[in-house]
């Protein structure tokens, strides 16, 4: 039979607490059976009045497309030590727009209390635009500047990026005056951030203007048997690169074996290819070339005594039709600075005029110097004539020559006595006191009283010295 509980008594015991403590009120209760078993029981209080703690650190991500970024946002960013978390929430979204967005969190524990904290999302963009390709342009120039515009090409530029609006820059402004050439352009695009890609192109400008020919050469008259000649230098023409060749068909030397009249035509070509042509006209007459030769009297100088020599030129002539023409007269040495007694103007026209002024002309007496240098072979003047006529030109040179001495067979001229060095003297002078008495040098004259430092010779029984003197020690 079971027994029945008896009245029992009961027992209540309070402990004061403080917040955020746990805190516990002990009530206790004992029960007896009617066979006099006991029991008794007892509970636990805990009191949480503090907020969670939340703890958040900012969020960096990268831009993967402007319709939004997802970024993963962490939510365990609460504790609680004394009632434990009961839930985190945010309002972050599922997506973040490109730039900067603030999350708010808030926490709540067992107890009920809350915290909030806040921090920052960015989605940033820092890759570059992506260049796909880039323009690569061929120019022509047509107009006498030889140069083009450079057109805007950004437009052709193909670039991808998630960040758009893109901004595309070339580094050769549009406008900018290019001559023929290939120049290297660099594109540039730019993201919204500003994130920038290059990539190199070209451009080629060519020259598409042909030369303009201003004037064309002269019409000629060639006779039978001769050859054309060469006309190319009497075509004036301008390009715009400056530089241009010329010429012509037939070619400068063909034969024209009958009479009649020919056509040449003459092309000026510049560096890219173009072309201008002219043409002019050579009439074949029965007419042959001239034949013609040339006698210089006197053909030696001798002494050089640095006096001016009248000089006669005799042009024998098989046309006598033909123009007869001075081109040049030159000479192998310098006209001054050859040393003591040298005197300037070696070659001049008769009445002592510049020899330049007869040029062209037909003359054939003129002056030249018998003079050079005493440490040379010898001077050489050549006199050259053009001899021209319906069929065309000949050129006919002859040559005065001033020895350096008369040795090697050269007659001796009449009436002229050449001091004579003795071997073994020591007079200083510079031809090594050499014995050949046909030996024209600078040496002392042997009269016992004077040296001489420049050339002569004796002819009336007198010494006689082109140069300077000074006396003997």
């Amino acid at each position: 039979q079971a027994s029945g509980l008896a009245a029992g008594s009961t027992t209540a015991q309070s402990i004061a607490v403080t917040a955020d403590t746990t805190t516990q009120t002990l009530t206790s209760k004992t029960f007896f059976d009617v066979a006099g078993n006991a029991a008794s029981a007892s509970y636990t209080v805990k009191v949480d009045t503090a907020p969670p703690t939340i703890t958040v650190t900012p969020i960096v991500a990268e831009l993967t497309s402007l319709a939004g970024t997802p970024v993963a946002v962490p939510m365990n960013v609460a504790t609680d030590a004394v009632s434990g978390v009961a839930s985190v929430t945010s309002n972050a979204p599922t997506t973040f727009p490109y730039g900067v967005t603030t999350v708010t969190f808030t926490a709540t524990d067992n107890a009920g209390n809350t915290a909030t904290a806040t921090t920052t999302v960015t989605v940033r963009d820092t890759t570059p635009p992506v260049i796909g390709s880039v323009p690569t342009r061929t120019l022509s120039t047509s107009v006498s500047s030889g140069t083009v515009a450079m057109p805007d090409l950004t437009g052709f530029v193909v670039a991808s990026d998630i960040n758009v609006p893109l901004t595309v820059t070339q580094s050769i402004l549009a406008g900018t005056l290019l001559s023929p050439g290939t120049s290297a352009v660099t594109y540039t695009v730019t993201d919204k951030a500003g994130n920038r890609s290059t990539q190199t192109g070209t451009i080629t400008v060519t020259d598409a203007t042909p030369p303009v020919i201003t004037a064309c050469a002269a019409p000629a008259t060639v006779g039978v048997g001769g050859t054309v000649p060469n006309l190319t230098g009497g075509v004036r023409a301008t390009d715009n690169s400056g530089a241009f060749t010329v010429s012509q068909s037939p070619i400068a030397g063909t034969v024209l074996s009958a009479p009649g009249t020919v056509t040449v035509t003459l092309t000026a070509r510049d560096a890219a290819g173009n072309t201008a042509t002219c043409s002019t006209t050579l009439t074949v007459v029965s007419v042959q070339l001239p034949t013609a030769t040339l006698a210089i009297s006197p053909g030696l100088l001798w002494p050089p005594n640095h006096k001016l020599a009248v000089i006669t030129a005799t042009l024998t002539v098989s046309d006598p039709a033909a123009v007869v023409k001075l081109v040049s007269i030159t000479s192998s040495e310098a006209d001054s600075g050859l040393g003591s007694g040298d005197r300037p103007n070696d070659i001049q026209a008769v009445g002592l005029k510049p020899i330049a002024t007869v040029y062209g002309t037909d003359t054939r007496v003129f002056l030249l110097r018998s003079e050079r240098s005493g440490k040379g072979p010898g001077r050489i003047y050549t006199v050259t004539y053009t001899v021209t006529n319906a069929a065309g030109s000949v050129t006919v040179t002859g040559t005065v020559v001033v020895p350096h001495d008369l040795k090697g067979g050269l007659t001796k001229p009449a009436g002229i006595v050449f001091i004579n060095d003795k071997p073994g003297d020591d007079k200083g002078d510079d031809d090594k006191d050499s014995d050949d008495p046909w030996h024209y040098d600078d040496h002392y004259s042997g009269d016992g009283h004077a040296w001489h430092d420049g050339d002569h010779y004796q002819g009336d029984g007198h010494s006689t010295c082109a140069g300077s003197s000074r006396t003997k020690k």
